[in-house]
């Protein structure tokens, strides 16, 4: 019948919006945790200091995990089970998956203040270049030529205390 059923978290997450894209990360679990039933600003966010997954764990009863490596398909995995998950995009930005479907992924992006549909093909392929240049982050962060502060987690989902062990033990780094 040509109708393409999405695997969804719901039209429930809260769009937190900002107008600088280094806040998009902040803004990204702002959304994540108020999805959750919790209340936070951005600027607390930011205040914190702590890595994304530190912020996360410390306002959810369930966990958050570092993706970084994972593939799309892992990653929308945990969509379909319920979770948003923060991504990083080439530009530096972040934005929030919210749901997917053969063809389409739909994504908040916190510096518009809006949900939209993107090619899921294109998505893929940004994903691998944004892989590509976390890969080269943490190559020269090894060689000492950057600070940990200079990169961060490009996938970020919040999940069951199982799900988060499997993929902690599967994907996670030292590095967010």
């Amino acid at each position: 019948n040509g109708i393409k059923l999405y695997n969804s978290v719901g039209d429930d997450v809260p769009i937190v919006s900002v107008t600088d894209k280094s806040q998009s990360k902040a803004a990204c679990v702002a959304m994540m945790i108020q999805f959750e039933g919790g209340t936070v600003t951005v600027e607390q966010i930011e205040e914190m200091g702590s890595t994304s997954v530190g912020v996360l764990n410390s306002y959810m009863k369930r966990g958050a995990v570092n993706l970084s490596g994972a593939t799309l398909d892992q990653v929308l995995y945990y969509v379909s089970n319920g979770s948003p998950v923060m991504a990083k995009r080439t530009d530096g930005s972040f934005l929030l998956i919210t749901s997917y479907n053969s063809t389409l992924i739909r994504a908040i992006d916190p510096i518009t203040g809006e949900s939209s549909q993107m090619n899921r093909k294109e998505m893929e392929e940004e994903f691998k270049r944004v892989q590509n240049i976390i890969d080269q982050e943490k190559e020269n962060y090894r060689k000492g030529e950057i600070s940990s502060g200079d990169f961060y987690a490009y996938v970020v989902g919040v999940f069951t205390a199982e799900l988060s062990l499997f993929f902690n033990n599967r994907f996670n780094t030292d590095l967010d």
